[in-house]
């Protein structure tokens, strides 16, 4: 009977180390097999958009891109449909493989060109000059034509001097602007995509043949058909009293009546619900 027991009991233990090595063995290769299929596969470059295109530069000058982010994330892998590119400003220095500065592909720069002039009015691409990242910002005193004062059309504005586009009213670095030119489809204008149905805030990055790479909610990445952008006018189309939609968190919504307009400070107040919000004129369309 003891003979029986021990038989059983060494049996069972290598029955139980077979079964035990063959697990880990078959762990261990799918897990190894899984990563290198995904390092084998992984795509530096997900949208639908010439990674590579022309742009004019020249040694100096100040463009915009994503250009800690990406380097980053494909450096980690990470899916970059999926990633925040908070675009900043750099100096150019070259362009090697495709990418600026050995950085970031053109696709994803803006150049903003030397010696250029605004005037009072005018809505300028540009960079938030007392803190960091992209923005739009229009230019409220052109005394220094180079170099105008401006306030931001992208920060936040409360209307009682506590939102960050009332605090920061800078005067821009000569070269660090673009002017943008009303109801134009060019990189910094602010646009409208369609997608699943609905109507997408974005700005412009760049355009190629058919298609329009974008910066959208939560400053994602998209490429678009241009068939399905709308630029949205930087002069408003719409007066008080008219039935807009507004951009709300990243999408448009309609059914907002303007009640107000103040083209100084290139805000808009609206209402619906008996609620009223102070819009970017950016985040207003007639229609879409």
């Amino acid at each position: 009977m003891k003979k029986s027991l021990i038989l059983f009991a060494a049996m069972a233990f290598t029955l139980a180390s077979c079964g035990g090595k063959t697990d880990k063995a078959a762990e261990g290769g799918d897990s190894t097999n899984t990563e290198v299929a995904a390092a084998d596969n992984y795509n530096d470059y997900p949208w639908d958009f010439p990674k590579t295109i022309d742009l004019e530069f020249e040694a100096g000058q100040y463009y915009l891109a994503p250009y800690t982010f990406y380097p980053k994330k494909v450096e980690e892998k990470k899916d970059l449909t999926r990633e925040v590119m908070i675009f900043y400003h750099d100096t150019y220095n070259d362009v090697t493989d495709g990418k600026v500065n050995g950085k970031t592909p053109t696709a994803l720069c803006i150049p903003l060109p030397k010696g250029a002039t605004a005037k009072k009015g005018d809505i300028v691409l540009t960079w938030w000059q007392s803190g960091s990242g992209m923005q739009r910002a229009l230019v409220t005193d052109d005394a220094s034509a180079d170099a105008p004062k401006t306030v931001y059309l992208d920060l936040n504005y409360k209307g009682d001097g506590t939102g960050f586009a009332e605090k920061f009213v800078d005067q821009l670095k000569p070269n660090s602007f673009k002017v943008l030119t009303n109801g134009e489809l060019e990189p910094g204008a602010p646009v409208a995509y369609f997608e699943d149905g609905k109507w997408k805030k974005a700005t412009c990055i760049n355009i190629a043949d058919d298609k329009v790479l974008v910066l959208g909610f939560a400053d994602h990445i998209y490429a678009a058909k241009k068939e399905n952008v709308k630029v949205i006018p930087l002069v408003p189309e719409y007066k008080e009293g008219d039935m807009v939609s507004v951009a709300v968190v990243d999408s448009y919504s309609d059914g907002y009546t303007v009640k107000k307009i103040d083209l100084s400070i290139g805000r808009v107040w609206v209402e619906k619900n008996g609620r009223e919000d102070i819009k970017s004129i950016f985040e207003v369309s007639k229609a879409l």
